[in-house]
């Protein structure tokens, strides 16, 4: 037969009934029990404090950070997984995360860099409505140092734009005759920056993705990303 539980020592003691999460004080003895009660009772008595201000910062940009490193992670991921760089529907998923992520990253440094008590907050989020990831940037010099060399800039101006225009290419008539513009332009970065003489796009079976094109790739995203 099965030992009688303790009143309060069954699943609904280990672990929250709402969220299903094991509370903080469950895993340990007696001793420390009321101490991470006092220690969680003291965190909600200083969230009570913050003006929305520092909420938003705290937690609302918070939650962007996790956002923006999700498609970051997520556009990295797809390059990487690429054995050609001819396909449209893959570079176009690449470019699409990365630049949203970046972007997102960069409204984030913004906000925290430039946000006060007296900022006219109206002023500040309509100009967060922006697609050019070298705006930003500029905003950010203003404020701190960030030292970008020329496959830097040279990344997140293809992202600019791609994200303002390349990415409505397919819907105009001329595009018929044009080609993949997402092709040319990671074929254009990445022949300006390792003398990839290769990358011409006349091959019949495409252009392979070498090891070097995603060690580049991942190095200069892991620059701007740390630098932000």
């Amino acid at each position: 037969m099965a030992k009688n539980r303790s009143p309060g020592r069954g699943p609904a003691y280990q672990f929250g009934i709402v969220t299903g999460r094991k509370q903080p004080w469950a895993q340990f003895g007696h001793e420390a029990t009321f101490a991470a009660k006092d220690d969680l009772v003291s965190g909600a008595q200083e969230m009570r404090k913050m003006n929305a201000s520092d909420f938003w910062k705290n937690f609302g940009l918070g939650e962007e950070v996790h956002i923006a490193g999700s498609f970051i992670y997520n556009g990295l991921r797809r390059f990487h997984e690429l054995r050609q760089l001819d396909q449209a529907d893959e570079l176009f998923e690449f470019l699409y995360s990365l630049s949203i992520g970046l972007e997102r990253l960069l409204k984030i440094a913004v906000v925290l860099h430039e946000h006060t008590a007296a900022s006219d907050q109206d002023a500040l989020e309509q100009s967060l409505i922006t697609h050019s990831h070298l705006d930003l940037v500029d905003r950010l010099r203003k404020r701190v140092a960030i030292n970008f060399g020329k496959p830097h800039n040279d990344l997140l101006q293809l992202l600019s734009r791609f994200y303002k225009t390349l990415r409505y290419d397919r819907f105009t008539l001329n595009s018929v005759s044009k080609g993949t513009k997402e092709a040319e332009a990671i074929r254009g970065l990445l022949s300006k920056h390792l003398d990839a003489e290769v990358l011409d796009g006349s091959l019949l079976l495409g252009t392979s993705n070498e090891d070097r094109y995603r060690v580049f790739i991942r190095r200069t995203v892991l620059k701007i990303s740390q630098a932000i």
